[in-house]
């Protein structure tokens, strides 16, 4: 139960460090597009 726990967070881990790089290109773009049409 425990190891099985640790190896399910470990590959959890691995995927968010291979998908951060892509999440944040994605979530700045979406901000500036989001917030433009705020401050216009």
């Amino acid at each position: 139960m425990q190891r099985s726990s640790l190896i399910l967070v470990h590959s959890i881990h691995l995927f968010l460090m291979k998908w951060r790089d892509s999440f944040w290109r994605f979530y700045g773009e979406f901000r500036i597009i989001f917030f433009g049409e705020f401050d216009s």
